[in-house]
């Protein structure tokens, strides 16, 4: 195999095309394969320009690292809960608190035990992702889960005969589970939620399958127009969060949440802050700095060690250089909570748990 200096060797099916199984099992062979293969950063193709210094290849583990913290988990539980009991759940959560992490993993472990049973004449896909349309018609629904089966069959354009093909081939491949991803886009084309919420109903008694649709906490009116729908949805029902101090509880969870990202930097060599020094305020930084959310969190951790070149290391300097280049929280206009003094962060925290009550009230 070409360039194996940079990647590792793979297996590919002989065959690409053909029947249902053979189509299927290679689709489902491939989703894992592809997870398999890693490119060696110390290695790349990847170009450096002007006095740009190479990236640590230590820096990608860490961007790689899934923290399996106690809401990931719970998410994992709950929608491996509905999969087995063939019910319905909504998971929502505003952009950057790990919905999609949850969603990939899940499917990942899936179709991972799916492949060790898969045979010449069974070729399983229980699990199915559909990210709903921004433009959510019933038939650009379906066209969306037909397009999931990589079939070459031709899509018909009557909707009741698209229903018919779907229906066909979620049996043919017994489907388990089906995700709708993006959920909320349902609510910006409320002319057409009624059909294609009506599809997810039928969908979910007929086939006898379980149903998750995650997105946007928005998309949720939209759904509560639609209560046999809702009622269907109703087996298990969780919201993600941000991080949060506000309580001796959620403040372990997040001490624990980034003691274990400390755990990942030192094990891979490096050196990294106390983030539960009270002293220093370091988890009100934090919280100021990405409101709580592990993507932002993750993105500025990144930059810090990228920041530290060779040491490979996090500290209040590199964390704070990092910030002004993610920039990530407008709310605190110019101020770098890195920077901050004592009192200052002591104001801001007051202030965003002012606005928080506020809020909710």
């Amino acid at each position: 195999m070409q360039h194996s200096r940079y990647w590792q060797e793979v297996r590919l099916p002989k065959k690409m095309h053909g029947s249902k199984p053979t189509l299927i099992k290679n689709y489902n062979r491939l989703v894992i394969l592809m997870r398999k293969i890693r490119l060696n950063t110390t290695n790349s193709f990847v170009p450096v320009f002007g006095s740009a210094q190479p990236i640590d290849p230590r820096v990608g583990k860490i961007q790689e690292t899934i923290i399996k913290h106690t809401r990931f988990t719970e998410g994992l539980n709950q929608i491996s809960e509905a999969h087995r009991l063939r019910l319905g759940m909504v998971l929502d959560g505003d952009p950057g608190l790990g919905k999609t992490t949850i969603i990939n993993t899940y499917r990942s472990s899936v179709l991972a035990l799916a492949q060790q049973a898969e045979s010449e004449e069974l070729s399983p896909m229980p699990i199915m992702v559909v990210s709903i349309p921004a433009q959510a018609t019933q038939r650009r629904l379906l066209a969306a889960m037909f397009d999931q089966f990589g079939t070459d069959a031709q899509l018909s354009s009557k909707t009741y005969e698209m229903e018919r093909q779907v229906y066909a081939l979620i049996e043919n491949y017994n489907v388990e589970v089906i995700i709708f991803d993006e959920f909320h886009h349902l609510l910006r084309r409320e002319t057409f939620a009624t059909d294609t919420f009506n599809f997810i109903k039928l969908l979910m008694d007929r086939s006898n399958l379980a149903v998750v649709l995650a997105g946007l906490p928005i998309g949720k009116s939209a759904l509560e127009k639609h209560p046999e729908l809702e009622e269907r949805l109703g087996f298990n029902s969780m919201t993600l969060t941000p991080f949060d101090i506000n309580t001796a509880a959620n403040r372990r969870l997040f001490q624990k949440f980034m003691y274990a990202f400390k755990e990942k930097v030192s094990l891979n060599g490096g050196k990294c802050i106390d983030f539960s020094n009270h002293e220093t305020l370091v988890l009100e930084r934090l919280l100021l700095a990405t409101y709580g959310k592990p993507r932002l969190i993750r993105n500025l951790l990144v930059h810090a060690l990228i920041d530290s070149g060779e040491k490979f290391e996090i500290n209040i300097a590199n964390l704070s250089r990092a910030y002004e280049k993610v920039d990530v929280n407008k709310q605190l206009g110019v101020k770098n909570p890195f920077r901050m003094k004592i009192e200052g962060v002591e104001q801001a925290m007051n202030k965003k748990l002012h606005i928080e009550k506020t809020r909710d009230a």
